[in-house]
């Protein structure tokens, strides 16, 4: 399995988004009493807004089933 090259900054721009959406989450469910209802949806909405930029920041199917597998 080869992951482009170009692929690499794609890669660290969606991993950085999902792992500060699942933070941001935590901070408001923890420090502002947010339910926990409340922050699971900001985390799928907010993914789903991330997924959607797929097509322009991957060349490769390959790297997103990379991402997929490493997230799972």
């Amino acid at each position: 399995m080869t992951i482009l090259l170009t692929d690499l900054w794609g890669i660290a721009i969606v991993s950085g988004s999902i792992l500060g959406l699942f933070g941001l989450g935590e901070f408001l469910r923890r420090t502002k009493d947010f339910e926990v209802e409340s922050t699971r949806k900001l985390s799928h909405i907010g993914a789903g807004f991330v997924i959607m930029t797929f097509p322009w920041l991957f060349q490769s199917p390959l790297t997103v089933a990379f991402l997929s597998s490493n997230f799972f």
